[in-house]
């Protein structure tokens, strides 16, 4: 297969195709240094910014499936990405691969983008779960910490709202000056109605949301969490 001298975006994507094909049949010691591509802003010859994406997604895919670069294959199936947005408003559903079916022409968006959006999705997934997992961990410990606060907590269960109210607001009482406890009495009317609202105003004072974690710390935040679900699962049998 041959390129004119001026070909550069083919020559890469033969080049990035080629390179896949030989780590595939074994050959792992053959692989090229692909160097960053520079994209001008302002380029006019379509048919080459999707040269372009077609070359990057395929050096892509070799740091992603044979090389296990995480952070290279993200970078080229980002640009893959960009490039194909930079064709806009040209739609790839409409100018994708032509398919024949039922004697219709139907488009389909092209291989490359689909795995350069597929693989992204993947990687951010994978970021997520890492996260959260990071998060749970560091949780689990803090509540090692709180092994007191929860107990408190859970011999609450049996106590009704009013001296749970009062005694959260009394034992954790919430940071902010202006977050006080307003309980209605028992003269008042409508008093199922006022009581949900203190318990909806209990879910906003200590919603871990609102915490300010730089200023007074994770262990309080965790706590408030754990509040805040014991204020929604009462305010939730008040509906």
């Amino acid at each position: 297969m041959t390129f004119t001298s001026g070909d550069y975006c083919g020559r890469l994507a033969f080049q990035g195709s080629s390179a896949y094909r030989r780590t595939e049949d074994g050959d792992n010691h053959n692989i090229p240094t692909f160097s960053p591509i520079k994209i001008k802003k302002h380029n006019s010859a379509i048919h080459r910014v999707e040269l372009e994406a077609i070359a990057v997604s395929r050096i892509g895919r070799v740091y992603d499936r044979v090389l296990k670069l995480k952070q290279r294959a993200k970078d080229y199936y980002k640009l893959a990405v960009e490039l194909a947005h930079a064709m806009s408003p040209r739609t790839f559903v409409r100018e994708g691969r032509i398919i024949l079916v039922t004697k219709l022409h139907k488009y389909s968006i092209p291989d490359w983008y689909i795995e350069a959006t597929q693989v992204l999705a993947k990687y951010q997934s994978e970021t997520v779960q890492a996260e959260e997992t990071r998060q749970n961990i560091e949780k689990a410990e803090i509540l090692k910490e709180l092994t007191g606060e929860m107990k408190q907590l859970k011999e609450l269960e049996n106590k009704d709202n009013t001296e749970f109210l009062t005694f959260i607001y009394k034992t954790f009482p919430p940071k902010k000056e202006n977050q006080c406890l307003v309980l209605p009495t028992s003269k008042d009317d409508d008093w199922r109605n006022k009581m949900k609202k203190s318990m909806q105003t209990a879910v906003i004072h200590y919603h871990p949301d609102s915490v300010d974690e730089k200023m007074h710390g994770k262990k309080w935040k965790v706590l408030c969490e754990e509040i805040t679900k014991c204020c929604t699962r009462r305010y939730e049998c008040m509906k």
